[in-house]
């Protein structure tokens, strides 16, 4: 990416071209550094709906936030880009080469501090450039991952109709339409207006509608027993009760012998008489969602062979869940202690709603003998939770509870008018917390040669910038604590807000010291008015002494600052501990210190979470060593290994950490005191600059064309295989590992993924398979102490290891090229209806149970169509 701004190459330039005499060719179009490039007809063969779902199914793409992390508000209608599983702040995603204002809804840890893919059209793209070597001069020493360059159509003067319908089993069907219309010849008017309109719009998935996750009660076979998986929730409607005489009891199992709709009887294992709520019949797998974006493009010929050029993007996209009703904290009525779940109140609905305002403006040409660009950038992103149904004022309601106006052991529908109206009067709807990011930018860079050597011209490109960007988080009055709260949830979140100016300049030298050899060397160096100054550097070569092979390698270094809400943000609830423990002594003692007690054994433990200013930058070193060979003139093959290393990584000390030696951690233990006023320990988890992280693979590519007495076939394999995955949660302390196995961070590393496509191409017809590989891995253990596995034939709790399978799934794809211009295409994503590899995740994931929602599609088989006209 580099190189092409040295030559300052239109953007057709930068795309991996074929070369005359070969379709599948490409060393002539190799640089010094491994650039991918999906082109509108793989797009095209894809099947994707959206952009975020095409870039999250590339095989380098790995740690990324997807749809289903917004079932219940957790990723805040979030989805991003992680390059080989350096997560999507350190990924660079740009839209015609230049910067947008990142997501709005980002955490105060960093999580979603990226840019958000569902704000830019996939009907509008041409290409998408992927540099998968990180520290990029010319765009940010912050692009630690790599950039992902999302180039859009333009300089069309055609009218243009995209359409398009995904039906798979249940929900989660989807529409598409697009239009667009281009005025004016770019070649021989010397001007062109584009704009684009662009409407999508996705019905939710319930988890109850797939079978692999639609009940929290999960049987399987394990080393050669019956064994079943137990993750429903105590909290019941009618309530679970445990009496004055400690006995453990349901009114209505009692009564009816039976337990009542979404709820089941686990005596044989837990032993008692309480009937248990199942979780997954009120959980979805994938939220709805709406999306309506406009895209325009505008290009004039000035004089002296100058050129002007303006593009504006407006984007909103709504993301609708819904899941299960409220629980109530525990309570003591009568000498009795019930756990109970207010059904009546309705499943909890609410909108992630996101904002997006893009604008460029730039000029470029030639001047005094420099090929130039100038640019100006607003951008902005706003995101708003918006509260539907089900969430409801803490006050009324639990005055009605203690009250007894509200009964908890009624079953659902049958509580009283009262009650129905206490429930009704407290609901809570409309704006409830969100966020704003601002980015203002200028740019000035340019190329010129300098001087001949043995291979070429010498270039030397340079550039300078300054860039204002600003956050504000804002909440509404209840979700500050102002006169009361959400129902069993702290409401104390405090508005804030933060800027910061950072101010770069870069030069890069393009040296062909033979024709064979070409060395690449840049400079940059990057001012921000939080953080000081840093120089970062990167130097790349590329030999290619024969015509059928190159070898390419590069070394740089990186520097990325921590984000405005990891500093500046205000001590917040954040969720929970991934794990659940018991009350040792060292806890009860800290508890007795802060005057509060322990939460119940085998509990999680309450999180909160705050931004830190001694926080220090991130610094990376990444390096890159490539080969690609041409044994044929129609086969292709390259490989490049690459390894990243960040030093100050910032995150949080892990809960296993601390709980493994709380007295060591005791100035991260705080309290927390629930709705009925009981004080309970919690943790307290600042931002910090915890170690390293290192990430090394391997990206492998393959392509190959032959002429067949049917048509043409092209087949292309690209896959990731990942060597080493490792990271600390203290600074010099011992490195863990994600790579194969459900990790002390409570994620994943794949060893391999992967993606291979064949396509045949016969007159008017083109007809491609793909093949989608996900290699397996060791899934989240349990001890026979946890009481989560249980054997069938004993009732007794077991010790679980299992192995996550590897999934392989096939894509059908048939296009009808009607016209010249006109086309009809005709699909199936996951043609064998494969369901996701059962998982028996029970942290680190979503609402899901039964697989692990980050990683796999639950949809299934699903049907497509799409026509795209010219007019």
């Amino acid at each position: 990416m580099a190189v092409c701004a040295v030559a300052q190459a239109q953007p057709g330039d930068a795309q991996r071209i074929e070369i005359t005499g070969s379709a599948v060719r490409r060393i002539a179009a190799e640089g010094a550094l491994p650039v991918q490039t999906i082109t509108r007809a793989q797009i095209e063969q894809s099947g994707a709906t959206s952009l975020e779902e095409l870039v999250q199914s590339l095989p380098a793409m790995h740690g990324f936030t997807n749809d289903a992390a917004s079932v219940g508000g957790g990723g805040t209608g979030f989805a991003g880009a992680s390059l080989h599983n350096l997560g999507e702040g350190r990924t660079l995603v740009l839209l015609n080469g230049r910067r947008l204002a990142p997501f709005a809804g980002q955490t105060i840890t960093g999580a979603f501090a990226g840019i958000d893919l569902s704000t830019i059209p996939l009907a509008a793209v041409e290409r998408i450039e992927i540099l998968a070597d990180g520290a990029s001069a010319l765009y940010g020493a912050d692009a630690v991952a790599g950039v992902v360059n999302v180039v859009t159509r333009r300089h069309f003067a055609d009218a243009r109709v995209d359409a398009g319908l995904w039906v798979p089993s249940g929900g989660a069907q989807e529409q598409r339409v697009a239009l667009a219309q281009g005025f004016g010849d770019f070649g021989a008017d010397g001007h062109n207006v584009t704009v684009a309109l662009g409407l999508q719009r996705r019905t939710a998935l319930e988890a109850s509608e797939r079978r692999f996750a639609r009940s929290s009660v999960i049987p399987l076979r394990y080393r050669g027993r019956d064994a079943v998986f137990l993750l429903p929730s105590v909290y019941a409607t009618p309530a679970n009760v445990i009496t004055a005489g400690d006995d453990f009891v349901n009114p209505y199992l009692l009564a009816n012998g039976s337990c009542p709709p979404k709820h089941v009887d686990l005596g044989a294992y837990y032993g008692g008489a309480w009937c248990y709520y199942d979780t997954q019949a009120d959980t979805q797998a994938l939220p709805a969602r709406e999306r309506a974006t406009l895209l325009a493009q505008g290009s004039m010929r000035l004089a002296g062979g100058h050129h002007l050029f303006g593009e504006f993007l407006a984007a909103r996209t709504t993301t609708t869940s819904r899941i299960t009703p409220v629980r109530a904290p525990a309570l003591e009525l009568d000498d009795d202690f019930v756990l109970y779940r207010l059904a009546d109140a309705g499943r909890r609905k609410q909108d992630e709603r996101t904002t997006a305002r893009h604008a460029v403006l730039g000029v470029e040409g030639i001047a005094a003998g420099w090929d130039y660009v100038a640019t100006l950038t607003h951008s902005q992103n706003r995101q708003a939770t918006l509260l539907r149904r089900g969430h409801l004022r803490s006050t009324p309601v639990l005055d009605a509870l203690l009250g007894g106006v509200i009964d908890p052991y009624v079953a659902a529908g049958e509580q009283s008018d009262a009650a129905r109206q206490v429930l009704a009067d407290a609901q809570i709807t409309g704006f409830w917390e969100g966020g704003r990011t601002q980015l203002q930018a200028a740019q000035l860079r340019g190329s010129r040669e300098i001087g001949a050597l043995a291979g070429g011209p010498l270039a030397l490109a340079a550039g300078v910038g300054i860039a204002r960007e600003s956050y504000r988080k804002t909440a509404s009055p209840l979700a500050q604590g102002v006169g009361d709260t959400r129902f069993l949830e702290d409401a104390d979140i405090v508005p804030y807000g933060a800027e910061r100016t950072l101010r770069a300049v870069f030069a890069e030298l393009v040296a062909p010291l033979s024709r064979a050899f070409e060395a690449t060397a840049s400079l940059r160096h990057d001012t921000t008015s939080d953080f000081g100054a840093a120089t970062t550097a990167k130097l790349s070569a590329r030999w290619q002494p024969r015509r059928d092979w190159l070898l390419r390698g590069s070394v740089g270094t990186g520097f990325k600052a921590p984000t405005l809400s990891q500093v500046q943000a205000t001590r917040q609830l954040y969720g929970a501990t991934l794990s659940y423990y018991d009350c040792t002594p060292e806890l009860q003692a800290i508890a007795d210190d802060l005057g509060a007690v322990c939460p119940p054994d085998g509990s999680q433990y309450n999180v909160y979470a705050q931004g830190n200013a001694a926080l220090k930058p991130e610094k990376s070193l990444q390096w890159t060593l490539g080969l690609r060979v041409e044994p044929l003139d129609a086969l292709s093959i390259g490989a490049d290994l690459w390894q990243v290393r960040v030093r100050r990584a910032i995150g949080q000390v892990s809960d296993a950490t601390i709980f493994a030696d709380p007295l060591a951690w005791r100035d991260l233990f705080t309290t927390y005191t629930d709705a009925t006023g009981t004080t309970y320990l919690a943790m307290l988890l600042p931002n910090r600059n915890l170690g390293e992280q290192v990430q090394r693979g391997i990206d492998v590519d393959v392509r190959a064309r032959a002429r067949l007495p049917v048509g043409v076939w092209t087949s292309q394999l690209a896959l990731t295989h990942h060597l080493k995955d490792a990271y600390q949660f203290v600074p010099g302390g011992a490195y863990h590992s994600s790579l194969g196995r459900f990790g002390p961070d409570g994620a994943v590393t794949f060893r391999w993924q992967g993606r291979w496509v064949n396509a045949l191409a016969a007159g008017r017809w083109t007809h491609a398979l793909a093949v989608n590989f996900r290699s397996g891995y060791r899934d989240q253990t349990y001890s026979a102490d946890d009481g989560v596995v249980f054997d069938v034939a004993t009732g007794e709790p077991i010790d679980y290891a299992g192995h996550v399978r590897s999934h392989v799934t096939f894509d059908w794809q048939s296009r009808w090229q009607v016209g010249r211009a006109s086309a009809l295409t005709l699909g199936v994503l996951n043609v064998a209806d494969r369901a996701p590899p059962r998982s028996l995740l029970s942290a680190g994931g979503g609402f899901a149970l039964g697989y692990d929602d980050r990683y796999y599609d639950p949809r299934g088989r699903t049907f497509y169509a799409s026509v795209d006209l010219r007019f």
